[in-house]
């Protein structure tokens, strides 16, 4: 029987089929297998010490292991004589099987990944696809993941997208960089909404809605890279905007995963936004981002940098509209004027 199942009470083993590997159950015990993997990691990195390299940054992807609470996970759980010894309340109760799942997800990740480079490299910052601080939901699922709601779960609703509730993982599995993920499709919605125009706005809003989360979530202290890619079906400026907006959301830099066919493709709009945003590289690394409003009809998305007195701003408007909108910032009422396609400084009184 595979260790890493679930079990019923006739010793039947129970996996939940997610693609690209089968998750079981938060209570098996696999130390065995986390130490072959840790020594694996280990490998690489006893290769930089031996020729003297020390690196800055190691970033990765966990996500093909260990346990789920998503698809059909929380519905075999509850037939696991583990799970149910373990929460006694699993049959009503979603976001203890979660936690219980990010707690053994964290373990795993720290003992294995982060604990690993720093015990060879204590300054180099850690940091996974996926793993960041947050508001306590997701606004994105990853393409293993099935949008069809699971009874029980405490979603919230947008315009036919349902976005997921989400336990606090990042601090318990010893990551120092904040790695959100801020990709437009496939890992987006598809909106209840008419025209292809509303649906750009939306996955557009997504993105803002994801970074911001993160942005307001994470201490000063610990560098934000999102992980960003472009998509075909979305327009490209459009896709810029949100780069220069999570910018001005708490990012302090980009990541980036592809194929090396579309690597040119996917650099070229990160590439401008990151070279343009040279020309605010004070406000990009001494401001604080005071903005965090996602409008929930297309209308005016507004982010912004505070420095001292001054505002380093940038709206985007999902429909024309000609004047001035209102923003508050530190109790008064800021007026910003349309920019299109440009950032704005604007002092306050």
């Amino acid at each position: 029987s595979d260790p890493t199942a679930h079990h019923d009470a006739a010793g039947q083993a129970l996996l939940s089929d997610f693609m690209v590997w089968k998750a079981g159950c938060p209570f098996a015990k696999l130390d065995d297998r986390l130490q072959s993997r840790k020594a694996k990691i280990d490998a690489f990195l006893a290769a930089y010490a031996a020729a003297g390299v020390a690196p800055e940054f190691i970033t990765g992807d966990y996500e093909f292991d260990g346990p789920s609470e998503w698809n059909d996970s929380w519905a075999l759980a509850k037939r696991c004589v583990a799970c149910r010894a373990q929460i006694p309340t699993i049959d009503t109760d979603f976001a203890a099987y979660q936690r219980a799942v990010r707690a053994e997800r964290s373990r795993w990740q720290k003992e294995m990944i982060a604990a690993t480079v720093k015990a060879r490299f204590p300054q180099c910052r850690v940091g996974v696809y996926g793993m960041n601080p947050h508001d306590g939901y997701r606004y994105w699922h990853d393409f293993f993941e099935a949008q069809a709601r699971i009874p029980g779960v405490a979603y919230v609703e947008d315009h036919g997208a349902a976005y997921r509730p989400w336990a606090d993982e990042f601090a318990a599995a010893g990551y120092d960089v904040a790695m959100p993920v801020c990709y437009v499709l496939p890992h987006a919605f598809t909106y209840a909404v008419e025209t292809a125009a509303d649906q750009a706005w939306f996955a557009f809003a997504n993105l803002l809605r994801e970074g911001g989360s993160v942005g307001r979530a994470t201490s000063a202290d610990l560098p934000i890279y999102p992980f960003v890619h472009a998509d075909p079906a979305f327009p490209v400026e459009r896709y810029e905007e949100a780069l220069w907006h999570l910018l001005l959301r708490g990012a302090d830099s980009f990541c980036m995963w592809c194929p090396a066919e579309a690597m040119a493709a996917q650099l070229a709009p990160v590439h401008r936004v990151w070279a343009a945003a040279g020309e605010h590289g004070e406000f990009l690394a001494r401001g604080a981002p005071v903005l965090w409003a996602v409008p929930d009809e297309p209308g005016a998305a507004v982010s912004a940098l505070q420095l001292g007195k001054r505002l380093l701003v940038r709206r985007t408007d999902g429909v024309a509209q000609a004047g001035d909108i209102a923003v508050e910032i530190d109790g008064q009422r800021v007026a910003v004027p349309p920019s299109p396609g440009r950032c704005q400084i604007i002092t306050l009184p």
